[in-house]
């Protein structure tokens, strides 16, 4: 698609797009088109730049050597997803009513869990990417255990959310799959201090 035709289309839309959703799904606030259409981009930039800077000035026994390429397997996952979600507001935008948006986020987001749960396990302690909470950030063994008990349901959590669009669930339940398996990351890591560590 030619530039000219990118801001063809960019110009078809309306004025004023979506730029926030309910938990089912549906546009409750709008924006500046302009605004909007630039805006995801810039924070997608942000995320790459913040975290490829941040993993080469760690602090000592935090320094992330052998996790580089895996800091660009994330930047990859996390600018899938963002480009889902952008997708998902153009469509919103273009099919007013069309529920675009809610009909791609959920399998977007499946798929980034299952995507970031496959690699869990082979990242490195670090305060920038993972399940960053004091017992893991004070213990290489915690991490490396939690986060391959975390890789586990977040690839289950995502499989599961592809369940949503079958029975045509409402997207809330997506969101709440993703808090569910990051909170039992967190009470796993804390399970596992009480049980092998703090008596150490």
């Amino acid at each position: 698609m030619t530039t000219g035709r990118v801001l063809s289309q960019i110009e078809s839309l309306p004025d004023q797009i979506p730029s926030h959703f309910n938990i089912h799904g549906s546009p409750d606030e709008y924006g500046d088109k302009y605004i909007n259409i630039v805006l995801l981009p810039l924070v997608n930039l942000f995320t790459i730049l913040f975290l490829s800077f941040s993993s080469k000035v760690s602090p000592k026994n935090y320094e992330m050597n052998n996790s580089q390429n895996l800091i660009k397997i994330f930047n990859l996952g996390i600018t899938v997803f963002l480009m889902v979600v952008y997708l998902g507001v153009i469509l919103e935008a273009k099919f007013t009513l069309s529920g675009a948006f809610a009909k791609i986020i959920i399998p977007g987001l499946a798929i980034f869990m299952m995507f970031i749960g496959n690699y869990f396990g082979k990242l490195e302690r670090n305060f920038f990417i993972g399940i960053r909470v004091p017992w893991t950030l004070s213990s290489e063994v915690n991490w490396l255990i939690t986060h391959r008990f975390a890789g586990k349901i977040f690839v289950t959590g995502g499989l599961l959310l592809f369940m949503i669009p079958l029975f045509k669930l409402q997207i809330w339940y997506g969101f709440a799959m993703l808090i569910l398996v990051s909170v039992a990351s967190i009470i796993f890591s804390l399970y596992y201090f009480l049980r092998f560590e703090k008596q150490t």
